[in-house]
């Protein structure tokens, strides 16, 4: 499927709306639901079907070049976090979801085609920044990332079905906080997920028989979204 393609799809699930309104029978599995199930199967990394995620960059266009301040209440949603170019004279833009002592809010996701500009509410990745994107025959598939004050850092991905709606999200922290008096150091339990979900915006990232393949330069991984389940591959 072709870029245009996916997001005339997405044109379907959304159309016009504002900040208060929610599709009808839209189902949202967001970062609260991202307990997945570490599976081992035997499967074969595909040869070939990879691509690359859009090409762009952070906070190109943002509507004020200032990041947003606490101090003056500033809304996430006037700020861009990335822009992807996904064809000539055509983009997909997110509002920032979170800002270290600035903001914390729900991502609006901008898309130009045609010279015309449509604005869609993502609320199952509410606080989440995306910071990576792709297209595969299923799914449009967000990188997100959030950074807390003190150092706590969440990474993950977000597979968005554009044939069935939902939206279903793996993260893991991938960097631990610091600690604070006699706190000791917090172990996250699914930190071997978390060292694999470090940094994976320039993936490559392919789909077969519905599984997403994921080539991070330093790891194959596979998932399941349908079921929630993934794999590291040897």
């Amino acid at each position: 499927m072709r870029a245009d393609e996916k997001l005339t799809a997405i044109e379907v699930w959304y159309g016009p709306q504002d900040s208060s309104w929610t599709p009808a029978g839209l189902r949202w599995f967001g970062p609260k639901d991202s307990t997945w199930t570490q599976v081992d199967r035997r499967v074969r990394f595909p040869d070939s079907g990879l691509v690359g995620c859009f090409p762009g960059g952070l906070g190109g266009e943002n509507l004020n070049p200032r990041l947003p301040s606490r101090d003056v209440n500033e809304d996430c949603q006037n700020f861009v976090a990335a822009r992807f170019q996904v064809a000539s004279q055509e983009s997909v833009l997110f509002t920032m979801g979170h800002v270290v002592e600035g903001c914390s809010d729900t991502p609006w996701m901008a898309i130009r085609l045609d010279k015309k500009t449509s604005k869609h509410v993502l609320p199952d990745i509410f606080g989440y920044n995306v910071q990576g994107l792709w297209y595969t025959p299923t799914y449009l598939i967000l990188n997100i990332r959030v950074e807390y004050e003190y150092g706590a850092t969440y990474e993950g991905l977000a597979f968005w079905d554009l044939d069935k709606g939902w939206i279903r999200s793996v993260v893991a922290e991938t960097q631990a906080g610091v600690s604070w008096g006699d706190e000791p150091p917090r172990t996250d339990p699914t930190q071997g997920l978390g060292v694999l979900l470090r940094g994976l915006s320039n993936s490559k990232i392919g789909e077969m028989e519905r599984a997403v393949y994921v080539n991070s330069g330093k790891a194959e991984l596979v998932f399941w979204p349908q079921t929630q389940e993934w794999m590291a591959l040897p």
